[in-house]
């Protein structure tokens, strides 16, 4: 897969050209996947499937603290989280 991070252009995978599509056929063909769509990055994340699970609801587990580890607990005598 080529990755657009963005829709401004100047990148090789804006180009949803033949060249690339020629590319996705070959390596589609060689591994029997059938026919497969081009879409860049930006694309991508539009989609339903996508879009779905980046907008999704997420639960923050990480306090900020740093963590340490057993083995610095052991050797350098730190305190347990």
């Amino acid at each position: 897969m080529i990755y657009a991070f963005f829709d401004g252009g100047g990148n090789q995978s804006s180009d949803l050209g033949e060249t690339r599509k020629n590319y996705l056929d070959d390596l589609s063909e060689k591994h029997e996947l059938g026919d497969l769509p081009t879409a860049n990055f930006a694309i991508l994340l539009e989609e339903p499937a996508m879009k779905k699970k980046r907008e999704s609801e997420s639960e923050i587990v990480w306090d900020g603290k740093p963590m340490i580890s057993r083995l610095a607990q052991q050797v350098e005598g730190g305190k347990p989280q």
